[in-house]
């Protein structure tokens, strides 16, 4: 199917499509849905290679976040974005410390 194609179905400008197509601009939801709507096709199908819907996968199963969880997360919000990547940098070399010991 060629961008002419796609202009012609969907109504959405060759330029546009270009531009999506080589990751210089995002489309949004609603944009998307267009798409597929004006190419008969379901909004997952844009997304993927083959027949059948792809199976949604198992998410593991959320920890409950307490009270010492949720201050933490607040005052991480409230940190200069360097801070944050040094928090993130420190943690990441405890995380590989500890594995090593096993």
């Amino acid at each position: 199917m060629t961008q002419g194609d796609v202009d012609h179905q969907t109504g959405l400008l060759r330029l546009y499509v270009s531009r999506v197509e080589n990751g210089r601009w995002i489309p949004s939801l609603p944009l998307l849905e267009r798409w597929a709507k004006g190419l008969d096709v379901e909004l997952y199908q844009l997304f993927t290679a083959g027949d059948g819907q792809p199976e949604a996968p198992v998410l593991p199963e959320r920890t409950p976040v307490g009270a010492q969880e949720r201050t933490l997360l607040g005052l991480f919000g409230q940190m200069p974005v360097e801070d944050r990547a040094l928090l993130i940098s420190i943690a990441r070399d405890l995380v590989k410390r500890t594995g090593k010991r096993g």
